[in-house]
């Protein structure tokens, strides 16, 4: 039923809550097939993109967590690596952790200081201009590498799109399909963000790691439109 609703592209948090609690369940009774841990953290992660109850988003993200604990513990039994997060780009956790429209307003000030400074040289001493004209220098390369950012930040939201790996294997390839060595399996219930989309392959980043893998080895979150 929940699978049912997913495929018509009915947008619904609730909904994909209980469809990754009904693979959990699965897993929990020892009844899974191939590919349950990582359905079941992608309707978790999903409720919790797409709800805005708080109460809902924590159990969804407290489940997410256990279960990604459970992948762990089992890539680290056959001797994989027990990562399954994976910090992104450094940009982009900077940009995550200040905000975009902190860094917006940022670049606003640095601006307005930079310009400023760069008026009011002309009536100061020649010591005090020094210090306006590194005052401009400074306030200016802040503000460019505030717009930078944010510029980068919302590229990447507009473009990419998150996905939960949904296999229990899954190894980076090149363009061509031809698998890289010496990787590490992509870990099942993983987020990737989709970079491009190509026939039979699809370009993925996880954490600051690109490749392609195949459509079916990933499932996109559905989410509002807020971009």
């Amino acid at each position: 039923f929940y699978e049912a609703l997913a495929d018509r592209g009915e947008l619904d948090a609730r909904a994909s809550f209980n469809r990754g609690l009904a693979y959990a369940k699965r897993v929990q009774i020892h009844a899974e097939v191939p590919g349950d841990l990582g359905r079941a953290v992608h309707g978790l992660a999903e409720a919790a993109e797409l709800t805005r109850d708080r109460v809902l988003r924590k159990r969804a993200d407290e489940g997410v967590t256990l279960l990604r604990a459970e992948v762990a513990r089992r890539r680290a039994r056959v001797g994989e690596p027990a990562e399954v997060v994976r910090s992104g780009p450094a940009i982009r956790i900077l940009g995550e952790a200040i905000g975009e429209r902190t860094l917006n307003l940022l670049a606003l000030v640095f601006a307005y200081v930079a310009s400023l400074a760069l008026v009011v040289r002309r009536w100061l001493s020649v010591r005090s201009r020094l210090a306006a004209s590194a005052t401009t220098v400074i306030a200016g390369l802040a503000a460019f590498v505030t717009v930078a950012v944010s510029y980068e930040m919302r590229r990447d939201r507009v473009t990419a799109q998150q996905a939960i790996v949904v296999v229990p294997s899954s190894r980076f390839s090149d363009d061509r399909g031809i698998v890289k060595p010496g990787d590490s399996a992509l870990p099942e219930g993983a987020e990737v963000d989709v970079l491009e989309k190509r026939s039979g392959l699809w370009r993925v980043r996880w954490g600051r790691t690109e490749g392609f893998v195949t459509p079916t080895s990933v499932r996109e979150l559905a989410r509002t439109d807020t971009r």
